[in-house]
């Protein structure tokens, strides 16, 4: 089995139900604590794992149309499906950056990620957020 046929694919399981896995296990004490509630928890799981398994499921399918010779890539895709992907991509980072930057999704990650004790108390800081979200929309601009 050629691992890159079904990238996609794999990196919806692992990293999208994977990593919802891992953030829900992490919120486990702060509901014990009191400090988020059972449904604030099952809400913020729910999003992380659609935020990734969504997009990526979405490239599968686009890959697995674009035939045999279609690989993760989307370069080796067929032109309509690679528009496709390339408009799915914009309008995902467009929201990203609507979301963190005007809608307060800095502190919404912040908070979320501080209650699961997924990453340093140093770096668990919104503005923190919207300079990885501005970086990441500098390098997929500049391709």
């Amino acid at each position: 089995m050629d691992i890159f046929r079904h990238f996609w694919l794999l990196c919806a399981v692992w990293c999208g139900i994977g990593n919802a896995i891992y953030f829900r296990r992490g919120l486990r004490q702060s509901i014990t604590d009191k400090r988020i509630t059972e449904k604030e928890a099952n809400r913020s799981t729910v999003v992380v794992l659609l935020i990734i398994f969504v997009p990526c499921m979405i490239f599968w399918v686009l890959q697995m149309t674009s035939g045999p010779q279609a690989t993760h890539d989307s370069e080796t895709w067929q032109p309509i499906q690679r528009n496709i992907e390339y408009a799915v991509m914009v309008i995902y980072w467009i929201s990203l950056i609507v979301w963190v930057w005007l809608l307060r999704g800095a502190e919404s990650i912040s908070k979320y990620f501080n209650l699961a004790g997924h990453i340093h108390k140093f770096t668990n800081h919104p503005l923190v957020f919207k300079g990885i979200v501005l970086l990441g929309a500098y390098f997929f601009i500049k391709g």
